[in-house]
Order: structure tokens, then C-alpha cells, then sequence
């Protein structure tokens, strides 16, 4: 696979699994420079009869686009074959947030052990594997900060700690107060050594086992219904935004990759930049940049 040693672990196996269960049975054996956008077009009818999601029908055509612009670039072929196919149109995804009293709720009703983890994660936003992975060492409560440098990643089924995915993912996180001190507790009572948040049996949380026998039963006993727990970060920017964050923060706090990411996202949540621009203006410069009176002209 062209590139591959550049590739994350993860990322690999997820390349190396798309090979051999879509494009092989039914490309695998067509020489390079005989491939037609035909082909591909067949693929992903082939694969939508089959029942793949649109989502793994457009890592397909994207991981075989980027095998062939590769073999373009080294002169293989002269032409890409994949560049005309188009992928199903990825649904737009409806954002849910929690409200604060939603979120008191789901810590409530989550089992003691795994209170403070939900907590942390409505507030800070912190992915799953982030704080799943988080070590007590990157905790300094007394300057209420968290610091984000790695996450738990299962890798054919074994849980390794990586750093995060991206540059933007690593970053640093001031706590509000209530929060240090549910953390001093968590610390004092519930984590090991490696770990701020284990398991009962001090292992590293699983995210499967997780969904199944915690969260599941918590968001139900709380009256949300299905809920993602990667919902606790839209309802920690949600929150954020509601108690004035700018944009530019909730970017670097919450570890996106631009601000489009955020406004894209987040942007209906904002008020009116514009108007807020607008009364700016007029509050700082209102009364300089204002024309003067023109004077009454006889009629």
C-alpha cells in the first residue's frame, strides 16, 4: 500500500481491512491499467446490494481514488479511474446537546464508580478514548488544568495508549473549580496510578463493555433514550457557547481542526455575529465616525 509506513497503526488495519473485504473479491485480480470507472462503478452497486452503509461505500471509493492518484503520480497509469465516481452523499448529521439540568440527570443516574468520567466528559468535551487513556500525571489541579497528549485505541482487539490523532487533538484544558474537586476525589478514591479513570478492577475502561453495562442503562434511567457518548461533547460546547465563549476558543479548547469546523457545527448555537459586530461598532465608534448634523437650509 503506497505510503503505508507513514500511516497510523489504526489506520492501516482499517486500509488493510477495506482491501480485502470490498476492493480484492472483485478487483483484485483486473491488472492496474485495465481498471475503467466502470469497474468502480460497479463496486459500489455491488456493495450497496449487499448492504454496506453509504459511509463504507465512500471509504472505499476514497481509499481506492488515493491508491490510484499514487499510481498516477509513480506513472503506472496515466489516468485516475476512480476521479469521475462519486460517493453517496453523507446525511447530515443532527447535532444533540444536553442541557445542564439533562446532564446533572445522566451523572445521577450513572453508577458511582463512572460519575465523575461523565461529568468530565459534559464539561471539558474530551473524547472518549482521551479520557479513557488520561494519566493522573496530566491532571495538575492545582493550576485546574487537564492536559490532552494521548487516548486508548483498540487494535485487533488490544487496548494501546497512542497519541491522539491530530496536532490540534493535543491541548490543554482549565477546569472550572467544581470540576477540580471532583477530580481531587477521583483521584483520591477511584484511579490508580496510570489511570485517572479505570475500572473497578483498575484495568483500562473498554469502550464495547462501557456502552453496554454503564452507559446504556444510565442515559435510559435518565429518561434521554438512545444517547452517543460522544454527545457529552457536543453538550460541553453547547454549555460553553452558553456561558460566552467565543469561537475562536471553543476551537482550541475543544481540539478542532480550523474554526470553519467549529462555526460549521456550532454556528446556529452563536448569537448573531453579526449583529453583535454591528453594536460593537456602534458603541466604539458611534459617536467619532458619526457625520456631523448638516445644517437647516431655508426653504
Amino acid at each position: 500500500m503506497a505510503n503505508a509506513n507513514n500511516l497510523r497503526e489504526t489506520t492501516f488495519i482499517s486500509y488493510e481491512a477495506i482491501i480485502r473485504n470490498h476492493l480484492n473479491p472483485m478487483l483484485g485480480s483486473t491488472p492496474i491499467a485495465h481498471l475503467r470507472p466502470d469497474d468502480f462503478h460497479e463496486l459500489t452497486r455491488a456493495r450497496r446490494a449487499a448492504g454496506s452503509s453509504n459511509g463504507t461505500i465512500r471509504k472505499i471509493v476514497r481509499l481506492a481514488k488515493t491508491i490510484l492518484t499514487n499510481a498516477v503520480s509513480d506513472r503506472l497509469i496515466a489516468i485516475n479511474p476512480v476521479e469521475s465516481v462519486r460517493s453517496p452523499k453523507e446525511a447530515e448529521r443532527q447535532v444533540r446537546f444536553l442541557t445542564a439540568n439533562q446532564l446533572a440527570e445522566l451523572v445521577a443516574a450513572t453508577h458511582p464508580h463512572y460519575r465523575t468520567l461523565v461529568l468530565t466528559a459534559g464539561i471539558t468535551g474530551a473524547r472518549s478514548g482521551e479520557l479513557r487513556g488520561l494519566h493522573p500525571r496530566n491532571l495538575n489541579l492545582l493550576r485546574n488544568e487537564m492536559h490532552i497528549v494521548e487516548q486508548v485505541v483498540e487494535v485487533r482487539g488490544e487496548l494501546k495508549i497512542l497519541p491522539p490523532k491530530t496536532k490540534s487533538s493535543i491541548r490543554r484544558l482549565t477546569l472550572p473549580r467544581f470540576l477540580t474537586n471532583e477530580l481531587e476525589q477521583q483521584l483520591a478514591e477511584r484511579s490508580t496510578t496510570e489511570l485517572v479513570f479505570p475500572t473497578p478492577t483498575g484495568d483500562t475502561i473498554r469502550k464495547s463493555n462501557f456502552a453496554r453495562r454503564i452507559w446504556k442503562p444510565a442515559a435510559e434511567a435518565s429518561g434521554l433514550g438512545y444517547l452517543t457518548f460522544h454527545e457529552l461533547r457536543h453538550t460541553a460546547v453547547a454549555l460553553a457557547i452558553e456561558v460566552g465563549a467565543h469561537p475562536k476558543a471553543i476551537q482550541e479548547r475543544f481540539g478542532h481542526s480550523s474554526i470553519t469546523v467549529t462555526l460549521d457545527q456550532y454556528g446556529h448555537l452563536f448569537p448573531s455575529l453579526d449583529e453583535t459586530l454591528a453594536d460593537n461598532f456602534d458603541r466604539s465608534f458611534g459617536k467619532t465616525l458619526a457625520p456631523p448634523a448638516l445644517p437647516e437650509t431655508a426653504s
